[in-house]
């Protein structure tokens, strides 16, 4: 009997690891198609599958059924509402499904179907996997503990403070924003009510509910792993499913680099340097680099399973292989960060991984770790022949020649003026989504950002500084929760500095030197970069905290 127990409880362990599995997996696969996140509906259908993970990771079978009937009944009324919005109404953009003029990007029923549909689609993927038929013990109390999931919770909290007391309605839609003044309560956080929804002529609408949607998805992604205790070698097979897909996408982005027309049936914004669905290629060598430090990990974790027989060849090296082309693709975006990130991987995070984490009883390297370096610098050496970096060696000779000329980066006056943003509402601030409506006022003072006229050359959507930019939105009360988020993290970086599990050393510095690339570009932003990144930071939990917990096991009387 008490092996028929143990056999089932594994059973049913197993089956929720499915689950929650086969729903990242695909959220994995879906990510880098979508536009590099900027449009609504692909942003709604991350977070309805976020949710269904974690439905899958807390509920019984039953319970993913009964959900799914839930998001049938929301699509249903969803049909309802748009049918009607664009039957009766001249101005269907005053209704909340429809925008004045739609395309692809913003079809009103992509827009209202896509949290349904995806919810639906993940819940009845965990209704298949999933065997067992009650809620699962465990999931709360794994949660209770969990830093992130109270941070999330906490963040997600004031920013609905904030929409529910706002002190302004942006009502035009010019380069300036012409914001009319609304009753609020003073001593409360505040913030903006602004468009959620995008069109043709303008798509830069951003408002509070929009910025959780775009956080939200990677969280409950996040939670969904935590809450099921999803252990290390499922975690590996997520990293796996999700480099495939970063390389693929990353040759047929290399060879899908249009300047106009559409991608996939959605148009190429104006101005947009397009790397496959991405339109911006910043962004495209921000998940490229993040799969490369990825299998980086995977290459360290086959490395030391294979211990002595390395040498002989095994998954390590297609890891290796992995990391490798990804770097070299993430460098192919003309990304001057993109680059810098998979130098630093390349050169100063893999040798040291590697030298302070695989060596034998008499502190050698082993043969294996030799076999790996001498395979990397292999196809480093040939790969790099035959790529073209003709037109990221003038991006960076311009920002070089510019920075001799100023005395400073081209970024440096918006940073100033998203400071000075920020220090007028230092403890509450302007409010989440807010930066794009109130920031040209400040941008309009800085000269550098001035015509030959004196007024504002365009429009800056983005802080382009992450950290500042946040801070100008939820103020230091709104950081608070992230803080306690990141503190939490620390504590992760920390533990994979020590010994008994090397593979944690490249995914801590990846997440280091991505806090750091956030602070000279936009990355925070975009579904796409945010699931890599959860997986990352899931991963790098469960590296650190099981590989303790093994070894604390290990050790008990």
């Amino acid at each position: 009997m008490p092996i028929a127990a143990t056999t089932d409880v594994r059973a049913a362990t197993a089956s929720r690891e499915w689950a929650v599995g086969a729903i990242a997996a695909l959220m994995l696969i879906l990510a880098p198609w979508g536009w590099g996140g900027v449009v609504f509906w692909v942003v709604a259908g991350t977070a309805g599958l976020g949710v269904s993970a974690v439905i899958a990771a807390w509920g019984g079978r039953r319970s993913q059924f009964l959900l799914a009937a839930v998001w049938v009944a929301w699509a249903l009324v969803a049909v309802a509402r748009t049918a009607a919005a664009l039957r009766g109404s001249d101005e269907p953009g005053l209704l909340p499904f429809v925008a004045p003029t739609f395309s692809l990007a913003n079809d009103p029923w992509c827009e209202a179907l896509a949290f349904p549909l995806a919810a639906l689609v993940g819940q009845l993927l965990a209704g298949v996997c999933l065997r067992e038929p009650t809620a699962s013990p465990h999931a709360w109390p794994r949660l209770r503990r969990s830093v992130p999931f109270w941070a999330g919770l906490a963040f997600a909290a004031y920013v609905a403070l904030q929409m529910a007391n706002a002190y302004g309605t942006v009502v035009e839609r010019d380069l300036f924003w012409r914001i009319v003044p609304e009753a609020h309560v003073a001593w409360l956080p505040a913030g903006l009510s602004s468009p959620l929804r995008s069109d043709v002529a303008d798509p830069g609408a951003m408002n509070g509910w929009r910025l959780l949607l775009i956080l939200g998805g990677p969280w409950a992604l996040f939670v969904a792993v935590r809450a099921a205790g999803l252990r290390r070698r499922v975690l590996v097979a997520l990293a796996w499913i999700s480099v495939a897909t970063a390389a693929l996408f990353a040759v047929w982005g290399y060879l899908h680099q249009p300047s106009y027309g559409t991608i996939l049936g959605f148009a190429i914004p104006r101005e947009a340097q397009v790397f496959g669905t991405f339109i911006n290629r910043n962004h495209a060598g921000a998940y490229l680099y993040l799969n490369a430090g990825l299998a980086l990990a995977l290459a360290c974790w086959h490395l030391r399973r294979a211990g002595d027989r390395a040498a002989q060849g095994g998954p390590h090296l297609v890891a290796a292989f992995g990391a490798v082309v990804l770097a070299l693709f993430a460098a192919l975006t003309n990304s001057i960060g993109a680059v810098i990130v998979v130098g630093l991987l390349g050169l100063v995070v893999a040798p040291l991984t590697l030298f302070r984490g695989y060596r034998d009883d008499r502190g050698k390297v082993r043969p294996g770790v030799w076999a790996a370096i001498l395979a990397t610098v292999a196809i480093v050496l040939a790969l790099g022949a035959v790529a073209d970096f003709g037109k990221l060696t003038d991006k960076a000779k311009g920002k070089a020649d510019r920075y001799l000329q100023a005395g400073t980066d081209d970024r440096a006056p918006l940073r100033a003026a998203t400071w000075r943003m920020a220090l007028d509402r230092p403890w509450t601030g302007w409010g989440a989504g807010s930066y794009r409506w109130v920031s040209p006022v400040y941008q309009a003072d800085e000269k550098a950002l001035q015509d030959g006229h004196g007024r504002l050359r365009v429009r800056a959507l983005y802080a382009h500084h992450d950290w500042l930019q946040l801070f100008a939105e939820v103020g230091l009360l709104g950081l608070v929760p992230l803080l306690a988020a990141l503190y939490w993290l620390g504590r992760k970086l920390r533990a994979a500095c020590r010994t008994g599990h090397p593979e944690a050393l490249p995914l801590a510095a990846l997440l280091l030197l991505f806090a750091l690339h956030a602070s000279f570009d936009l990355l925070c932003w975009f579904t796409p970069l945010l699931t890599v990144l959860a997986l990352v930071v899931a991963a790098l939990a469960a590296f650190t905290e099981q590989s303790s917990a093994g070894r604390a096991a290990a050790v008990a009387p």
